[in-house]
């Protein structure tokens, strides 16, 4: 049997809002500011 590469990405997201009160999520200045700001979150791409 052949080797199975599993795809995933890992990243930080927050809920912080602009002017609009549309959502910042991964482009939220803050996160790379404070470390602790936001939420790490993982997602993993599994085969059929």
């Amino acid at each position: 049997m052949g080797q199975r590469r599993s795809r995933g990405r890992v990243y930080r997201r927050c809920g912080c809002q602009d002017e609009n009160r549309k959502q910042l999520g991964p482009w939220c200045p803050q996160l790379i500011a404070d470390a602790k700001h936001g939420t790490w979150t993982y997602a993993v791409d599994l085969a059929p």
